[in-house]
């Protein structure tokens, strides 16, 4: 479907579960496209169990925006890569970690570089980072260190959105 609205942007609509494998990575777009599980008045969350499980990273190659979508983790830990591209998360998105299982986590930028555009307003998160997941830089131990401007789950709203506050946008929950 990416590859389908690679040119014009469109819609991606999940009618029933769709399972994400071992580090999805979409196909390169420059329109925005947006994935959601519902259309024409039909919410198929409800009525066809619609989700995206993601069964490691999913890497996002273009202008994307999640809505009306639930997003269900593997038993091991899911990452969703902004890849330095616009990326929205709606209101209507939630995450459903399965039972001893962890929120996603989001990177904004590329693997190895700076730079995001995020702007999250619903869902559940393990980890956001503005930055990215990078190995070996300067005064950092250890593989999986995080560059840039991160937040963990277990930080106030408040807290997140001061440290992210120049490179991803989070919206104020009470």
């Amino acid at each position: 479907a990416f590859a389908q609205l690679a040119g014009t942007g469109g819609t991606i609509v999940l009618r029933g579960p769709v399972r994400l494998d071992k580090d999805f990575e979409a196909p390169a777009h420059a329109m925005r496209v947006v994935i959601t599980s519902t259309h024409d008045g039909r919410d198929y969350r409800r009525g066809g169990g619609a989700k995206l499980v993601m069964d490691g990273a999913y890497t996002v190659n273009g202008p994307t925006t999640l809505t009306s979508l639930v997003i269900e983790p593997s038993a091991r830990s899911s990452h969703l890569y902004c890849n330095g591209h616009p990326v929205v998360i709606a209101e209507s998105v939630s995450c459903r970690p399965p039972p001893g299982g962890r929120f996603p986590a989001i990177v904004g930028a590329a693997r190895q570089q700076g730079g995001a555009d995020v702007t999250i307003n619903g869902g559940q998160w393990d980890l956001v980072v503005g930055g990215a997941l990078v190995e070996g830089v300067a005064g950092c131990a250890g593989a999986g260190c995080v560059a840039g401007v991160w937040a963990w789950a277990t930080e106030t709203t408040a807290a997140a959105a001061s440290r992210l506050a120049r490179a991803v946008r989070i919206k104020q929950f009470p």
